[in-house]
């Protein structure tokens, strides 16, 4: 059974150490490291806090070390639809997301951030980022790799909401990203899957029936079967 892993927001957060752990930040230079170090700082917001609008001008490159966001845009209609949500329960432990890799090629936002929770996030001026990556070629090459796993991201939400059927959409959002399911409204869950809230209902009962996922005692979603559910992609 999976587990959800939590870390409170007060956390210590020593950004050095954080920083030396980062895939973005393996074997560069020293002097590369510290000039990083310079342009970076910590900052705290609370849920329904935006980061910032679609158009807006951006000056920083950001990470999530803590909490949950939604990245959005609002169509001609109105209507929000999900590009991605991104979570991380501890920096201490994990390789942080960065959220606007498009930072690097505009400084206009191409999105909407949304804080779904409390959230800290580590703040990088872009174009000092920008300058500092062209001197360093290990960084260059650990920045090229995170672009590619950004990449592969964008690929597997492409197919959730164009290749998949509803249930292999649900079943592949549980199997990647089943503690930020129950972290979600069903209206958040449904806009980012492209279904009816009626359609997701449905679905997670057809789930139930056939023994794959269950509800605890909080009622949040648990995985009765991982085979079956992986089965199903």
């Amino acid at each position: 059974m999976y587990k959800i892993r939590h870390c409170p927001l007060s956390c210590s957060v020593d950004l050095k150490l954080v920083l030396e752990n980062m895939d973005d930040f393996k074997n560069i230079k020293p002097a590369t490291f510290e000039e990083i170090i310079n342009i970076s700082h910590i900052k705290e917001y609370q849920k329904d806090s935006i980061l910032y609008y679609e158009n807006d001008i951006v000056d920083n490159v950001h990470y999530l070390f803590h909490g949950l966001v939604k990245v959005y845009k609002i169509n001609k209609f109105d209507n929000e639809v999900i590009v991605n949500l991104l979570h991380n329960y501890c920096a201490n432990e994990s390789n942080p997301p960065l959220i606007d890799y498009h930072t690097f090629l505009s400084n206009n936002s191409f999105f909407n951030i949304l804080c779904l929770e409390n959230c800290k996030i580590l703040s990088i001026n872009v174009e000092s980022f920008k300058e500092i990556i062209k001197s360093d070629p290990a960084l260059s090459l650990n920045m090229l790799n995170r672009a590619n796993k950004i990449i592969e991201e964008q690929e597997y939400i492409i197919n959730i909401n164009m290749i998949y059927d509803t249930k292999s959409k649900l079943a592949s959002l549980l199997n990647k990203n089943y503690d930020v399911f129950n972290m979600l409204s069903k209206k958040v869950v449904s806009q980012m899957l492209n279904i009816s809230q009626e359609t997701l209902s449905r679905s997670i009962k057809k789930l139930k029936d056939e023994n794959i996922i269950g509800f605890d005692n909080n009622k949040k979603i648990i995985i009765v079967d991982e085979q079956k559910l992986r089965s199903i992609l």
